[in-house]
């Protein structure tokens, strides 16, 4: 779980059912890493959070078992209705640089959208549209597509490859053998709407 905003009344609750002690986490699946802090606490960088998630990093990159990093949060770093193409959770994408995190799972906009690789200074790392070998930076993939409702996408901004707020549906992972992430968005109909893969070199 990640606590968003409709869930701070409960966010006690939810915490013990699932036996934690923070809203910010770890834990290893096989040979992925991830990790999540809760976006309605301060992640400025003298917060816990903060402090935690660079921690965190630092001692995963030392793990020779692990060959992916997911981070995943509720409310998004890159958003294409903020008027910059981002919001202030920018401040962690340094961090998540530096680490070589592989992969962005976001929410709160009720949409679904992927970016290509982007590093922490706003560089795009491959403009390739759904194919790629160990990019440079962090896609960034917010599916906020639970059912609730949609969410007007108005701008689109050069990171951007797709965008959907037609489709209710969820995201499915898939972590093959060769070292590889295959990633689709999966519409409520049984319709595969996008499909990307990140592969690593041996």
């Amino acid at each position: 779980i990640t606590i968003a905003d409709e869930d701070l009344e409960y966010q006690e609750e939810y915490l013990a059912y699932y036996g934690l002690k923070n809203s910010y986490y770890s834990f290893d699946f096989e040979n992925v890493h991830f990790v999540t802090i809760s976006t309605e606490q301060s992640y400025s960088k003298e917060s816990e959070q903060y402090t935690f998630l660079k921690s965190d990093l630092a001692n995963t990159i030392l793990d020779e078992n692990i060959d992916w990093i997911v981070f995943w949060l509720h409310e998004p770093l890159y958003f294409s209705n903020s008027p910059n193409g981002h919001t202030d959770l920018i401040v962690l994408h340094k961090l998540l640089d530096q680490y070589g995190v592989d992969l962005v799972l976001q929410g709160n906009f009720h949409a679904y959208e992927r970016s290509k690789p982007i590093t922490s200074d706003g560089i795009i790392m491959d403009h390739s549209k759904c194919s790629y070998t160990d990019p440079k930076g962090q896609i960034f993939v917010t599916v906020g597509t639970g059912g609730h409702s949609h969410t007007d996408i108005k701008n689109k901004f050069g990171w951007s490859v797709i965008q959907n707020n037609n489709d209710f549906g969820f995201l499915n992972l898939k972590v093959l053998n060769d070292r590889t992430i295959v990633g689709e968005f999966i519409a409520n109909s049984g319709k595969i709407v996008d499909t990307f893969e990140i592969k690593k070199n041996v």
